[in-house]
């Protein structure tokens, strides 16, 4: 148990990036991006503890620092060198590393107890490309494909679809599917007491229609959709078999279903 009222928990978080757009022409579009993320957690625990080789009570002091670095750059370019085809494509890249140090020493000794320190680092880059092509007055079709690459789990591809229908004035359907993946993230795999260095990345597919209708000169916009998600090795955060602490397990596959109704309205040119 807690003992001290000195305990205490202190954390700091940087956010900087740099953008950069650059249109050559009207009709192409270059977008990069490259940024610096910094998150620092210090804290300190006074306690009462047992020696492993004597068994002799004493009182513990306990210094963590959690210290996470994450920096990355994006490139993006999009085109549309005709009205009905638009493309895009772009990478990114990202490298993540923590630096933990966990210190427990006896406070009235000021001997060094046990002393643990890790500091992984994952590295993941990506490409991906989408294009969308105005087939038919009514009827636009949209495609997309990417490919991940992680320095612990290799690499993966994934690929989405979709089609979007003006069927009348003011009514639009649209149906969308495709592929996912998810590695774990460096809190899920190494999180001081409770990371789990054994997870699988996350695998699964999906699929979404829905018809929106616009009435009155668009002061009532109806929305109705369905939605259906299948995921493999799904990754859960839940306690342990001591209940002190939560880790994460993968679950063999989770399903998703569902339907949403949004209704929108604009009585008057003034409200929104």
């Amino acid at each position: 148990d807690v003992t001290s009222k000195f305990d205490w928990q202190g954390s700091e978080t940087y956010r900087n990036d740099l953008s950069v757009v650059f249109r050559p022409v009207p009709e192409v579009t270059f977008r990069g991006k490259a940024y610096l993320d910094l998150d620092k957690m210090h804290s300190f625990l006074r306690y009462d503890s047992w020696d492993p080789n004597t068994f002799l009570p004493y009182r513990a002091d306990n210094h963590n620092a959690y210290h996470s670095t994450v920096t990355g750059q994006e490139i993006m370019a999009r085109w549309s060198i005709v009205p009905s085809y638009t493309a895009s494509a772009g990478a990114d890249f990202r490298q993540e590393k923590l630096d933990v140090r966990q210190v427990e020493i006896n406070h009235d000794t000021k001997a060094g107890v046990t002393r643990n320190e890790w500091d992984p680092m994952v590295h993941k880059s990506g490409v991906w490309t989408r294009h969308e092509w105005q087939a038919m007055e009514h009827l636009r079709l949209i495609a997309s494909l990417r490919y991940d690459w992680h320095s612990q789990f290799g690499d993966h591809w994934t690929a989405a679809g979709g089609t979007v229908i003006d069927a009348a004035k003011g009514t639009r359907i649209r149906f969308y599917g495709g592929t996912s993946y998810r590695a774990p993230t460096m809190n899920d795999m190494f999180w001081p007491q409770g990371g789990n260095k054994n997870l699988e990345p996350e695998e699964g597919w999906s699929f979404e229609s829905s018809v929106e209708q616009r009435l009155f000169e668009d002061r009532l916009a109806i929305h109705a959709g369905y939605f259906y998600w299948n995921v493999r090795d799904k990754i859960q955060w839940a306690p342990d078999s001591s209940g002190m602490f939560w880790t994460p397990q993968n679950v063999n596959e989770q399903l998703c279903h569902g339907v949403e109704i949004e209704t929108k309205a604009r009585p008057a040119d003034s409200l929104e």
